[in-house]
């Protein structure tokens, strides 16, 4: 015996096909309530025939007192009965009525067989093995809705639910794919293939068929393996100002970047903060990388900037060498402009020291470098000058620290000569960072920075003033014009 869909061999104790899986039986299987119906209505019609019978005719009386009317005699006219064509006629009827009740049969029967080939009908079903865990039964009632429609998602959906009741996880995750390769808007789908992808850490493929769903409710479910390009806070063109350049990914992964067209996955340039377009022509390339190493496509946006630089600083005094103190002013047009400073030559930006007053001129050789902002953030030129102050004094800044140190101990401040501070783990020196006039007499000026046990060292804002001539010391305040007034310390 071979099957009747696919042709592959069949014992006769087989229902189901071991290549294709589908059921034998083509003769559809009727409910007893309608063939005992049908038998007994064929069977009451067979009765009511058997037992029916001739009706003889009613003779008519003469009456006796009129005269006899002559009529002829109807009998001679009439056929006798006969037992023949009565039993003629109970089978005529009879072969009738099983006529009509085989017809009513047969509509019966191409109304259920017309139903249980219905794609509803095995839908239906298929739900009903699923709810009995019969995967085998809903595997078939799914595969022959199918061929049903082809096109049905729902078909297609039941038969990857029957190969996951079946433990088959390549066909049920072949059958996921082939529907959302069609349908991407059906949600169901990505709920049982995405879990299959995160089980073999495929996060590409995850990433891969998110970019082509169009369900927000999806989106917003597996935002963590989205790796969409990044997008710009500026449109590419042409601007006449620079611009602060921000790039925007979701989720928590990385992005790289270039400004120069070439690959940014190579150099690996990590965007961090806004990027200050100054003029020039830019072709800025973007990628971004998720957390689960999903790389998205590279984004390209090109840039022609013409702007007018935000001015350097002007700086007082000139370069030069000098022999007595001085104050490094900065000209800034308005409040809405800031300037940093480095004190060893080094470039600028706003991690910087941020300029707040004048600045004592320190003895010896310095290089300063300013650099201004503007209110958008955008810096300008920058301004570098050099140094030199000599000066002839009685002492050294060491030694001034070091008479500022004892006066400290002496008033309590500090505990010992190294700066220890009692009941404070880590202690404090004292560094001569300038000279300073006032009165006509000068004043070294000293920094007070707190090492701590790690030996991080940072400055406490603290300022002191040691006079060049007597050794006495004071307690330097910033004034509101940016100088210093001393106090003598008790």
């Amino acid at each position: 015996m071979k099957c009747p869909h696919c042709g592959a061999p069949m014992t006769e104790e087989q229902v189901f096909c071991e290549t294709c899986g589908k059921e034998r039986q083509l003769v559809p299987v009727f409910e007893a309530e309608i063939d005992e119906t049908m038998e007994d209505a064929i069977s009451g019609i067979a009765v009511d025939l058997a037992s029916t019978q001739e009706i003889p005719p009613v003779k008519v009386e003469q009456d006796i007192t009129s005269e006899p009317i002559e009529e002829e005699d109807e009998d001679e006219f009439l056929p006798e009965p006969s037992d023949k064509s009565s039993t003629r006629f109970l089978l005529f009827m009879i072969g009738g009525v099983v006529a009509v009740v085989l017809l009513v049969l047969l509509v019966v029967m191409l109304f259920r067989v017309r139903e249980q080939s219905s794609y509803d009908f095995h839908i239906k079903k298929a739900e009903e093995m699923c709810s009995l865990q019969d995967y085998e039964q809903m595997l078939s009632h799914a595969e022959s809705a199918r061929e049903l429609a082809p096109n049905s998602s729902d078909a297609k959906m039941m038969i990857a639910r029957a190969y996951e009741g079946m433990e088959n996880v390549q066909y049920e995750r072949e059958m996921l794919e082939d529907l959302l390769a069609v349908d991407s808007a059906y949600t169901p789908a990505y709920d049982l293939l995405i879990p299959l992808y995160e089980q073999e850490k495929e996060y590409q493929k995850i990433a891969d068929i998110l970019l082509s769903c169009s369900q927000q409710s999806v989106l917003d479910k597996y935002t963590d393996y989205l790796a969409s390009p990044p997008q710009t806070s500026e449109e590419q063109g042409s601007y006449e100002e620079a611009i602060a350049l921000k790039l925007i990914a979701p989720g928590t992964g990385k992005i790289y970047y270039s400004l120069d067209g070439s690959d940014p996955t190579k150099k690996k340039k990590e965007y961090t903060t806004p990027i200050l377009l100054h003029s020039g022509h830019y072709t800025l390339k973007a990628v971004y990388v998720n957390e689960y190493q999903v790389q998205s496509s590279v984004m390209q946006a090109d840039y022609y900037i013409d702007e007018t630089m935000v001015s350097a600083p002007e700086i007082s005094p000139e370069s030069g060498t000098y022999t007595e103190p001085q104050y490094i002013m900065v000209d800034i047009p308005d409040d809405s402009y800031q300037v940093y400073y480095t004190t060893d030559g080094s470039e600028p930006g706003m991690e910087s020291t941020l300029y707040d007053g004048a600045i004592p001129l320190p003895v010896g050789e310095s290089n300063f470098a300013f650099v201004m902002y503007d209110e958008g953030g955008i810096p300008g030129e920058i301004a570098y000058v050099q140094y030199q102050l000599n000066m002839d004094l009685a002492f050294t800044g060491e030694q001034a620290a070091n008479m500022l140190i004892q006066n400290l101990i002496a008033q309590g401040v500090i505990s010992d000569a190294d700066g220890h501070i009692p009941d404070v783990e880590g202690k404090r020196q004292y560094v001569a960072c300038a000279v300073i006039s006032e009165s006509d007499q000068y004043y070294y000026l000293l920094d007070e920075i707190f090492i701590s046990p790690d030996g991080m060292s940072q400055k406490t804002g603290n300022r002191y003033a040691v006079s060049t001539i007597t050794g006495e010391s004071f307690r330097a305040e910033r004034n509101l014009i940016g100088m210093y007034d001393l106090k003598r310390m008790q």
